[in-house]
């Protein structure tokens, strides 16, 4: 508990060339601008980018976001991933969640 502790004091912030995520005030910036996002947008975005490389089904990032008990369906997470792409291209190219045909999202390293 304490190590997992610890390890969440420490990632404040994340920089990935020109993207900015402050996970203690729940931004996220490219270049001076800084996204509009809902709840569930700036969720994906801080649980795939605290996990880089890996691969997660829409399921996974549906409990994840949403928690356990939520009750809706994991397909909305295509929709909100759809959403946060288009809010991105508005700023910057470069792209950083990847879609894994078959299997998932990951953001990208």
């Amino acid at each position: 508990m304490k190590r997992e502790a610890r390890h969440r004091e420490k990632t404040e912030c994340c920089f990935q060339g020109e993207l900015s995520i402050d996970y203690n005030a729940k931004t996220v910036q490219i270049h001076a601008d800084y996204l509009e996002l809902t709840r569930l947008e700036y969720g994906i975005i801080e649980f795939l980018s605290m996990n880089p490389g890996m691969v997660f089904d829409k399921d996974r990032i549906y409990e994840k976001v949403c928690g356990y008990d939520a009750e809706g369906d994991s397909r909305v997470i295509t929709e909100l991933i759809r959403r946060i792409r288009k809010k991105f291209q508005q700023f910057t190219e470069t792209e950083y969640i990847e879609t894994i045909w078959g299997m998932g999202y990951r953001w990208i390293k």
